[in-house]
């Protein structure tokens, strides 16, 4: 569901008639079906409804005001009406969108003294091969989601209440564009873009597209953009493969795939097997360096467990010497002592001796 209103003319202004509400109640105005809350005087008084369509005054207007119940069905609008030709999205957030159109740029902010020191260079910007002159053109286009009055003209001649009102997303703006448009470089749109695609993938060569496309009722309209041979490769490279027409150059690089892929294939095999080469003669390397290490090893074990048996037996003999000792120390000693009791002893036998 779409309603639309398309005016060359400015608004007539008419005289809207404020009406007493409840705070609860919304106010519509009569102009522009805005509803408002606590500012429909204001607006009234400013001049929003003027304002908000366009800014300019110095041109004959050609107002768009629309309603759609979804934001794409306003895209798609704007893509059947073909506006994509000159105008470009400069923000977009949610469901609000503002178009401008291309021939306008936003002027910079102040310029910094250090960017342009002739000591010490400037920056500088890059540009398209074709730039778009800036033309200061104000023709813009917004698209926002609001709520609409939809009461009858016989409701709205009553007075300001609005009894009723829905949320739609509304496109407003102005399209009169303040510079004569220039063909080179306006834009291809969606509509004449998915054509030229259309004719491409029919196969049919670039001269015929082109003489297909000036006779058709595209290239009738004032501000039709000059397609060339360059736009149709661009489109062919961007939406449409390659495919080769000619059956035996076909077959040539068929034949040559072939040949190419059996080349790769034995070279692959070739590669494979002395890969597998390699690896075994690296695998027989690490098996005879293991065993050598373990040979060693086992060599090594076994040079130990001599070294551990000849430690036994050093200490076997060296306790068997000392206990032979500790004997021969206990049997001096004993030979000690008798000897000194047979000392001891002599004298006595000596007398006994002599008395018999």
């Amino acid at each position: 569901m779409s309603q639309s209103t398309m005016q060359s003319q400015p608004v007539p202004s008419q005289a809207v008639v404020l009406t007493r509400r409840s705070p609860n109640q919304s106010q519509h105005c009569s102009i522009c079906r805005q509803i408002f809350r606590q500012k429909l005087e204001k607006h009234v008084q400013s001049g929003a409804c003027e304002r908000y369509f366009c800014r300019v005054d110095n041109h004959e207007h050609q107002r768009v005001d629309q309603t759609f119940e979804t934001l794409a069905a306003a895209k798609l609008w704007i893509v059947q009406e073909q506006l994509d030709k000159t105008l470009v999205i400069v923000s977009s957030s949610g469901e609000t969108i503002a178009y401008r159109c291309r021939f306008y740029s936003k002027p910079s902010s102040k310029a910094d003294p250090m960017r342009n020191d002739p000591e010490k260079g400037s920056l500088k910007k890059k540009t398209a091969s074709f730039p778009v002159p800036d033309l200061g053109c104000r023709a813009v286009i917004r698209v926002d989601r609001v709520r609409v009055c939809q009461c009858s003209p016989e409701a709205v001649s009553q007075g300001t209440i609005c009894q009723n009102s829905d949320s739609l997303i509304r496109l407003r703006g102005c399209l009169s564009h303040s510079h004569p448009t220039e063909n080179q470089f306006l834009r291809m749109s969606k509509v004449c873009q998915d054509y030229l695609v259309s004719l491409l993938k029919l196969g049919m060569d670039k001269r015929s597209i082109l003489r297909v496309y000036f006779q058709s009722g595209l290239a009738q309209e004032q501000d039709l953009k000059c397609i060339t041979t360059q736009d149709l490769r661009n489109l062919e490279r961007k939406f449409i493969k390659k495919k080769t027409t000619s059956q035996n150059s076909t077959k040539v690089e068929d034949e040559v795939d072939l040949n190419a892929s059996n080349i790769c294939g034995q070279a692959r095999n070739d590669a494979k097997k002395e890969f597998q080469r390699r690896a075994q003669a690296q695998i027989d390397e690490l098996r005879a360096h293991l065993f050598d290490s373990s040979v060693a090893y086992q060599s090594r074990i076994s040079l130990l467990e001599k070294l551990e048996v000849l430690n036994s037996e050093t200490r076997l003999e060296k306790s068997v010497f000392a206990q032979d000792k500790r004997h021969v120390e206990r049997d001096r000693e004993e030979c000690r002592g008798r000897l000194l009791t047979l000392n001891q002893d002599e004298p006595i036998l000596t007398k006994k001796i002599k008395m018999s």
